[in-house]
């Protein structure tokens, strides 16, 4: 593959987000709280509902929700940003014996590369990572160039303009999650906004059992901005969700749209 054919890490995503130690911790931390946040079910109610059976995954990560989609029967592509992440993707795949393709395009880059597919996942919050809007805007663009007629966007937000509102308490060190998202009812996991803007949000990330914590710098997307994005790039039915209950929830930790082009 050429080199300038690969996913590099540009001027518009935050290097300390792409650090190795935080990179590991992020692993961890992300595969204890999505066990129980109702991902999966949702994504294969979603799938099944719109005929869904070539799949990108834009932020493979790990490769668990790949891995599960391919144990399903889904055709699954994934492609990841992070060579730490991308490496243990491709041990995780080996170990379980699923055929995942595996590439390292920049979602600005991705027009040429991708065509035709059925769906395309970008979870875990990962559009946030962009902090420039030229940027966010051409990612979804080529996302919706990538999908076929009739096919889907599953992508994911915070609700920062929750956090937005409560500027004075995450401030003061008051403020909390709902914490219904991934049953945070567990309290070693601890997911608390430090410090935020129009511009960013810097959250830090711990587990009290494992004894770690780690921070990364996010996008804070104000209400209805991720979906005027959307919206721009061509997606007409867009189906929103709240901490993965079909529904809009003010209060919700995170919000999912499933978008049909």
């Amino acid at each position: 593959m050429n080199d300038l054919m690969k996913f590099k890490i540009k001027e518009s995503i935050n290097p300390e987000n792409y650090n190795q130690e935080s990179a590991v911790k992020m692993l961890r931390f992300l595969g204890n709280l999505k066990k129980n946040s109702g991902q999966e079910k949702v994504v294969d109610f979603v799938f099944k509902k719109y005929g869904c059976v070539k799949i990108l995954d834009s932020c493979v990560g790990d490769g668990s929700d790949a891995i599960e989609l391919a144990k399903k029967g889904y055709e699954v592509t994934g492609n990841e940003i992070d060579k730490l992440f991308l490496g243990e993707a491709k041990r995780n795949i080996e170990r379980e014996g699923v055929n995942i393709s595996l590439t390292e395009y920049d979602w600005r880059e991705f027009e040429g590369h991708f065509q035709n597919y059925d769906a395309i996942l970008c979870l875990g919050n990962s559009i946030c990572y962009l902090l420039d809007s030229n940027a966010q805007k051409k990612a979804i663009d080529n996302f919706y160039i990538c999908l076929k007629k009739g096919g889907v966007l599953f992508i994911d937000e915070r609700n920062f303009q929750y956090m937005l509102d409560h500027q004075e308490d995450i401030n003061k060190g008051n403020f909390q999650f709902s914490g219904k998202y991934g049953k945070a009812e567990k309290k070693e996991y601890l997911v608390k906004p430090l410090d935020i803007s129009d511009k960013s949000l810097l959250i830090e990330f711990s587990d009290s059992k494992e004894k770690y914590s780690f921070r990364l710098v996010f996008y804070p997307f104000k209400r209805n901005e991720l979906l005027g994005l959307l919206r721009e790039a061509g997606f007409r039915n867009i189906e929103i969700y709240s901490d993965y209950e079909q529904s809009y929830n003010s209060e919700a930790d995170f919000y999912q749209y499933v978008c049909v082009k």
